[in-house]
């Protein structure tokens, strides 16, 4: 029942080797020529052969793959091709030696107690053989190819998304920025853009100064320094837009100074001469009322004239209105010369960057300072219309009228 009748090696609970030869009741079982090691329960090697004894003496097949063990050691088995296939133990155990081609000899590897564990056969091989999805590390270890978890994403698409964030061209660049751009009250409805968030484009409109502003979308570095080169152009003709201003303002002066006044001091002149005449004129119709005579229509009409001519010549209010045009002249060449040291102002300080791109708090104070200019801008239209409007009410009142 005990007896050995075959001296054959084999591994022991705690590495050491034996050689059983029988079944635990008597049945005698089959050793192979060539036994496969196979791993003990503390990682010792055991040689495994192909056929042995049960428990009551039946004779069983051991299965050709290899196994890991209860505490990470591997129990080897026997595969197609000699080699042997790995398998990760219950407790995080890694798979024991590096794999190598089928041809080349497996080097033993020695197990926590001393025995010898056999090398493991490549995992596409052992998939083939025994038809098993590739391994991975036990339950409690860490694998390589362990997929990432439902909040994490992998590496790939983390990288696209922040490529996406940095590109300008993508409709999901982080560095994006609603203004407004000033267009008429008549102009066509605007609506948002094909790459446009029709939310965001809602919210910046309900945010906009006046009924006139659209958002207008900057998207990525490019786009600000492109929105500043604008508004700087913009500050360039406004400026140049003023120097004209104030070079047609000296015209004005000038051409009043030499043309206007001296006809207002002709006009007057005239005036005066035109007075006497009336003077010498009213004391020979006095003179000739005096004596008896009646005045005809003509001379009843001409005196009516001259009573009209009189109240237009001593009449406060064109004094007062010509004292009215020139004060707001002058108001007018004030504001010119304010608005163009401003401007020479904010083109030394643009020119003090070198280039560089403004910072949100400059770029707040030019936007402020652009509205000032065009509001100025405005005003000054205005008053100059205005003027030249009083200024030719004006001249046509003082053009003589046509005598009968």
């Amino acid at each position: 029942m005990f007896q050995q009748s075959q001296p054959q090696k084999f591994g022991t609970l705690l590495g050491s080797t034996t050689a059983p030869t029988g079944g635990l009741f008597g049945a005698s079982t089959q050793q192979p020529q060539q036994p496969a090691p196979s791993g003990s329960l503390f990682g010792g090697s055991t040689q495994q052969p192909a056929a042995t004894g049960s428990l009551f003496g039946g004779s069983i097949q051991q299965p050709q793959r290899q196994t890991g063990n209860l505490f990470g050691g591997t129990l080897g088995g026997t595969a197609a091709g000699g080699a042997a296939a790995p398998a990760g133990s219950l407790f995080g155990g890694s798979q024991l030696g590096a794999s190598q081609q089928q041809q080349q000899q497996q080097q033993p590897q020695q197990s926590l107690f001393g025995g010898l564990l056999p090398q493991p056969q490549p995992q596409a091989q052992q998939s083939q053989q025994s038809g098993l999805p590739p391994l991975r590390a036990s339950a409690l270890g860490v694998s390589l190819d362990k997929p990432a978890g439902p909040r994490e994403k992998p590496t790939l698409e983390q990288v696209a998304l922040l490529y996406k964030k940095w590109n300008a061209n993508d409709a999901a660049c982080a560095f994006e920025g609603y203004t407004y751009n000033q267009v008429g009250p008549d102009a066509i409805k605007y609506e948002p853009g094909p790459d446009e968030d029709p939310v965001k484009w809602d919210e910046a409109l309900a945010k906009r100064p006046n009924v006139e502003c659209v958002p207008f979308l900057l998207r990525g570095f490019q786009a600000i320094h492109t929105r500043i080169q604008l508004q700087d152009n913009a500050v360039n003709l406004l400026t140049k837009k003023l120097h004209e201003i104030n070079d047609h303002l000296k015209f004005l002066m000038q051409n009043h100074d030499l043309k206007t006044q001296v006809r207002c001091n002709e006009a007057r002149n005239r005036h005066n001469a035109f007075t006497q005449r009336v003077v010498k004129l009213a004391a020979k119709v006095q003179i000739l009322r005096n004596r008896g005579y009646a005045m005809d229509s003509t001379e009843e009409e001409l005196k009516k004239k001259l009573h009209e001519l009189e109240k237009k010549a001593f009449d406060p209010i064109l004094g007062g209105r010509q004292e009215e045009i020139w004060a707001r002249m002058s108001a007018a060449r004030a504001r010119a010369q304010i608005l163009q040291a401003e401007s020479e102002k904010l083109g030394q300080a643009t020119q003090t960057q070198d280039g560089s791109v403004l910072n949100e708090a400059d770029q707040k104070q030019l936007r402020q300072l652009l509205e000032g200019y065009d509001s100025q801008l405005t005003h000054l239209k205005k008053e100059i219309d205005g003027i030249r409007k009083d200024y030719e009410e004006w001249e046509i009142a003082q053009k003589p009228a046509p005598t009968k």
